[in-house]
């Protein structure tokens, strides 16, 4: 396993021809690390976007819809960002294991229909670094 600071140096307009492969695979791991930073962080705003209902201003009768049709996202997509985020503020802990890792979207969007405030902590520890298909 590659440990990561969370001090991202590698620039956006890096060429990766131009890297050596040592260069070139820090490179991919800080990407999938500023990744993580940034889906937790969008879990975390979309949570809230959703509670204050504001895809209806915007003319829209379903989150959902709104994330389809102003981001284009997949239908896919946009479900999982918005169950996950539904999710995430009802145990913020959980917004935690993303941005560490630990968890990942789908495993979020699986824990759904099982993590209660009771469950939490065993269900992270249980859950930290599965599959789909391990959880």
């Amino acid at each position: 396993m590659i440990t990561l600071s969370t001090n991202v140096s590698v620039p956006d307009s890096t060429d990766p021809t131009e890297l050596s492969d040592r260069d070139l695979t820090r490179a991919v791991a800080e990407c999938a690390l500023r990744e993580r930073v940034a889906l937790a962080t969008l879990l975390e705003h979309l949570g809230e976007f959703d509670a204050r209902g504001l895809h209806a201003p915007a003319g829209f009768d379903q989150p959902y819809k709104y994330l389809i049709f102003t981001f284009g996202w997949s239908p896919s997509w946009a479900w999982k960002r918005l169950s996950a985020a539904r999710t995430c503020r009802r145990f913020p802990a959980l917004l935690d294991a993303v941005r560490s890792g630990e968890l990942n979207l789908s495993a979020v969007c699986m824990l759904a229909s099982v993590v209660t405030e009771e469950n939490l902590e065993r269900v992270l520890v249980e859950a930290t670094r599965l599959t789909r298909y391990e959880l």
